[in-house]
């Protein structure tokens, strides 16, 4: 083995435990930023921002919150971390799940609300009178009391009611340079329904610190007219990639194991 490739592979070993004591480091500081932040926040209010109420062209009334608010620490069950109002025990009993288990929950108070809901009448083969009314989401009817029933008979109301609420998210800019605001409109298609108030909570999601992936490698230098694929492995960590492969080199006609690693200046 040449000196010139002692060297090559003595500085890859270096990167190699430069990056590595660089990523531990990182994931140090991530923690005592997460303890810093479970310090400060104490507590998370659940009901979340409304931003605006408006009508769309077909008199729906839209409500619109901030996405990016109401948000827990990832830990937030062990920090001390406390919620404004009772949605994360109501939602965990109902759902049988502890609380670690939790992602998001969104809850969303309405109001459907509608007058002088013009009735029909109708009558059956024994001539006893129904009052109904029905619309592309509502059937209500209304059967008085019967003839010769007992005094227990003041009458039955049915009814059925469809509709669906839409959740959309979406981002926008307050002018073409500014940043990126994460939104979300909520509206029933029943024009009657009004949203009364939502409440929502975000648990913070962290990428794992490790991440391994196992790949195929392939690199062509076209000034050189090289080209070699392999099998390789990847190691992320955060940031910082470190990726080992054993390829094939075509030009050499041989197998060759490298070392290379990166860093991710910006991201997208």
């Amino acid at each position: 083995m040449s000196k010139l490739t002692n060297v090559i592979i003595a500085a890859l070993f270096l990167l190699f435990a430069g990056t590595t004591a660089f990523a531990i480091f990182e994931h140090k500081q991530r923690i005592k930023s997460d303890r810093i932040i479970g310090s400060n926040r104490k507590t998370v209010n659940q009901a979340a921002t409304i931003i605006n109420h408006y009508l769309d062209t077909n008199s729906r009334q839209h409500t619109v919150i901030a996405a990016d608010e109401n948000k827990l620490p990832a830990k937030w069950y062990k920090n001390g971390t406390a919620i404004s109002g009772g949605l994360v025990d109501t939602v965990t009993k109902a759902l049988n799940i502890a609380k670690k288990q939790l992602i998001e929950i969104t809850r969303i108070a309405g109001t459907v609300r509608a007058e002088k809901l013009k009735a029909e009448r109708k009558y059956d083969s024994l001539q006893r009178i129904t009052y109904f009314y029905k619309d592309k989401y509502l059937q209500l009817s209304f059967r008085p009391a019967l003839k010769n029933s007992d005094t227990t008979d003041n009458g039955e109301f049915s009814f059925r009611y469809n509709d669906s609420i839409n959740i959309v998210k979406y981002w926008k800019r307050k002018w073409f340079l500014g940043a990126k605001k994460n939104y979300i409109d909520i509206f029933s298609n029943d024009a009657r329904t009004t949203i009364n108030g939502v409440d929502r909570l975000i648990v913070e999601q962290h990428k794992p610190d490790l991440e391994i992936s196992l790949q195929m490698t392939g690199n062509y230098a076209p000034y050189r007219h090289l080209f070699y694929f392999g099998p390789g492995v990847q190691l992320n960590f955060d940031r910082f990639s470190v990726i080992g492969d054993y390829h094939y080199d075509f030009s050499a006609r041989n197998w060759q194991p490298s070392v290379a690693t990166r860093f991710d200046i910006v991201k997208f």
